[in-house]
């Protein structure tokens, strides 16, 4: 049975100074949704603030942007990923077809439009998808060294 020193560094924490006990179910469990929260949190603060800098800065790209690119930064800053932001981001990527349905709702309001430009649409559409997944297929060659160690 590891120590409370040991549970709370395997949970990202480098000291026990925390005085409640790991060991119950119940309360580990009760942490990871406290992390996660305050992981959703910081997404929704630096999505926040990321639109905040963009208003008033009056940038030429969204604020969501923004947002996600000063929480890169953070990110490498830190050197890694915070417990509770790796399990908001890992509930988010569970669920990710749930955010295709505002979409869809928007697709089918707007039928009407959708068959009168849907050629134009098509030729926007199919080649940017090509040229995006070429482009990701190039940055994300795996390296020799990264072949050489698995």
């Amino acid at each position: 049975m590891p120590t409370h020193r040991q549970a709370f560094q395997k949970l990202g924490y480098g000291s026990a100074r925390y005085t409640w006990r790991v060991n119950a179910p119940h309360t580990t469990k009760r942490r990871e949704h406290l992390l996660a929260l305050l992981g959703f949190a910081t997404l929704v603060a630096f999505s926040a603030g990321g639109r905040f800098l963009s208003d008033r800065l009056h940038m030429p790209m969204p604020g969501t942007v923004v947002g996600l690119l000063a929480l890169l930064v953070a990110l490498v800053l830190h050197g890694r990923v915070p417990v509770g932001l790796r399990l908001a981001s890992e509930l988010l990527i569970r669920h990710l077809n749930l955010f295709y349905i505002p979409a869809a709702v928007g697709a089918a309001a707007y039928v009407g439009i959708l068959r009168v430009d849907l050629l134009a649409i098509l030729i926007a559409l199919v080649p940017g998808t090509w040229v995006a997944l070429g482009v990701s297929a190039l940055l994300f060659r795996p390296t020799p060294e990264s072949r050489e160690e698995s």
